[in-house]
């Protein structure tokens, strides 16, 4: 907790950041709001809501005005002192604007103002010497907050998808993915092989034989396969900007508690916070409801709370198998001792006694305290450090949803690798053959109208055999993926020469994805101009970057998870960045090619 408000001594200077203070002022506006309107003028709503919108709007205002004129002056941090006079400029008119509302409408008296000023001159100073400057210090350190948790969950996704295309459960799963398809094209080029059995007739007239074969041809069901696959690999579901930053939450809700535990463990906060923080939430009502006698009286609750507090920071650093449960427990016991004094009062002490709503001093307030608490722990610098280290591991929930992310990503891939295999490889043979097959009915050759049917029999009676080919090395497999491109655009490849020769599965992948990229540029972004670099970066891993000149350059957020990002995802584990510089657009990727 030191670390977060240091020491005087230290001399600390904070960043001036109100994004916090906007919340807060909403937040307390309803809070204060709501005891005004059940507690002190129940009589009095309408009047009451005025005074609070009118009121949050001024305050909405002058901190507006004071971050613009801070600015202006060029003021971007300050220390304690200054922290206090801002606090105190934004308070006390706060409260004048407030009296002279409250007088305004008809809540109190001339007589009383000085008497309401003076008994909400300390609320207002707890305000300026601690809300505020609380609200500002943390603001400071949200961008730097929120920037480790979107690292954080970068490189927990990252981890996990590693650790999950490594696993024996994924390869089992690739085998098997492999296998169904093969079965699949197997079984329908069987049934076409079966067909030409008709027009395998020497006793039949070369056109009979050869109107026999097209028919089987035209009419097969690999083209209805390629196409059904190429659907399923295009079938995915479109998200929009804030379903993808729902889905980031989520994925780091799943490590909150993960998070927590950890950082719990390591750097428990000190017990006098439990205790401060009680009071500080405790003290409006002591202004508004607790008489000199009644404050003395509940004062020994706040030793009981720091004695629990005391046993809370005990547990924790002693460690233990349910030291988080039991310091869960104690915290919400802590939440609840106002509660407990209130019944305490009512049996012992009925004269002294205030009651206030079960459902605020049972339910809402012990529950706001956990959440408190469980915040102030887990904005610690030790937890920034715990993520920035990489100290925590990753859920079996975020395990489990990267897992099921990456094997839909791996099925569509596959999808999309047999649609186009099956297309080009197969289709596309048959439809050569097929005109082959009508040169020779045309010329009356019966040798070669028999050797085109030969040639589909041996396309058909291993249809699999080249979807696994053995890998090309790096610079081949390169050159066979842009050879469709050649003389319609102008593509330059600078690959690393320590790489020009390696040859191993993951080059296909490579190939794959320059393939995808380029195919992408070029379609949809009209690019005539693509450079093409592959280099060594951090083994086992290179980087590969591509550069082009697109009319329409890919957004820098894909509007939807399509089929391309799924690839890039799974080939790199999510390694892969679009940027924009002139008239550039730059896609930078990395992915493990070479052996360990």
């Amino acid at each position: 907790m030191r670390t977060i408000f240091p020491s005087i001594k230290s001399k600390p200077v904070f960043n001036l950041d109100f994004s916090l203070a906007y919340a807060g002022i909403i937040f307390l506006g309803f809070s204060i709001a709501g005891t005004e309107l059940f507690q002190l003028y129940p009589e009095n709503k309408a009047e009451i809501i005025e005074i609070r919108l009118i009121h949050t709007f001024y305050l909405l205002i002058i901190v507006s005005l004071t971050q613009v004129f801070l600015r202006k002056i060029h003021i971007n941090n300050v220390g304690y002192a200054g922290l206090a006079l801002i606090g105190l400029w934004l308070a006390i008119p706060s409260l004048l604007v407030r009296v002279f509302l409250m007088e305004s409408f008809g809540l109190i008296s001339n007589s009383q103002v000085a008497s309401y000023f003076v008994e909400q001159l300390s609320i207002v100073l707890l305000q300026a010497f601690f809300w505020i400057p609380v609200v500002i210090i943390l603001g400071g350190q949200r961008s730097r907050i929120f920037e480790a948790f979107k690292d954080y969950e970068k490189r927990l996704v990252i981890t996990a998808r590693r650790n999950i295309t490594q696993s024996t459960e994924f390869n089992e799963l690739k085998k098997q993915v492999d296998q169904d398809y093969k079965d699949e094209l197997n079984m329908h080029a069987q049934l076409l092989l079966n067909s030409f059995t008709f027009g395998d007739n020497s006793n039949l007239s070369l056109g009979d034989r050869n109107e026999i074969i097209q028919k089987y041809l035209k009419t097969n069901t690999l083209r209805d396969l390629s196409s059904t696959l190429n659907q399923k690999s295009e079938t995915v579901s479109i998200h929009s900007k804030f379903e993808q930053d729902m889905h980031s939450l989520s994925l780091i809700s799943k490590q909150f508690n993960i998070l927590y535990n950890y950082v719990a463990r390591k750097t428990p906060i000190e017990a006098w916070v439990y205790t401060l923080l009680s009071f500080v939430l405790i003290y409006p009502n002591y202004v508004h409801f607790f008489t000199t006698k009644q404050i003395l009286l509940s004062l020994p609750a706040f030793l009981v709370i720091h004695l629990v507090a005391l046993q809370i920071n005990r547990v924790l650093r002693g460690g233990g198998k349910f030291a988080i449960l039991q310091t869960n427990l104690l915290t919400l016991l802590i939440g609840f001792i106002p509660f407990i004094e209130m019944l305490m009062f009512m049996l012992f002490l009925p004269n002294e006694a205030i009651e206030f709503p079960i459902v605020v001093i049972a339910i809402f307030y012990p529950l706001g305290f956990f959440v408190y608490i469980r915040f102030i722990q887990i904005i610690q610098p030790g937890a920034i450090g715990a993520i920035t280290n990489d100290e925590i591991y990753t859920s079996q929930s975020l395990n489990a949803a990267v897992s099921k992310i990456v094997k839909d990503e791996f099925k569509q891939s596959m999808s999309h690798q047999w649609a186009i295999y099956i297309h080009g490889k197969i289709l596309t043979r048959l439809a050569a053959t097929s005109l082959k097959l009508q040169q020779a009915v045309d010329k009356n050759d019966g040798e070669n109208l028999q050797a085109g049917l030969n040639s589909l029999k041996v396309i058909l009676d291993n249809p699999t055999k080249d979807f696994a080919q053995d890998p090309m090395n790096l610079k081949a497999e390169i050159a066979s993926r842009l050879d469709p491109w050649e003389g319609l655009i102008t593509i330059n490849v600078v690959i690393d020469p320590a790489l020009e020769m390696v040859s191993n599965d993951r080059v296909k992948d490579l190939g794959e994805v320059i393939e995808e990229i380029v195919s992408n540029s070029v379609r949809h972004g009209g690019s005539q101009n693509i450079l093409i670099k592959i280099t060594s970066f951090d083994h086992p891993d290179v980087q590969l970057m591509i550069e082009d000149d697109a009319v329409n350059p890919l957004p820098l957020v894909p509007a939807r998870i399509g089929l391309g990002t799924k690839i890039l995802n799974l080939v790199s584990d999510g390694r892969w960045s679009i940027s924009h510089l002139g008239a550039k657009t730059t896609v930078k990727l990395t992915m493990s090619l070479l052996d360990r």
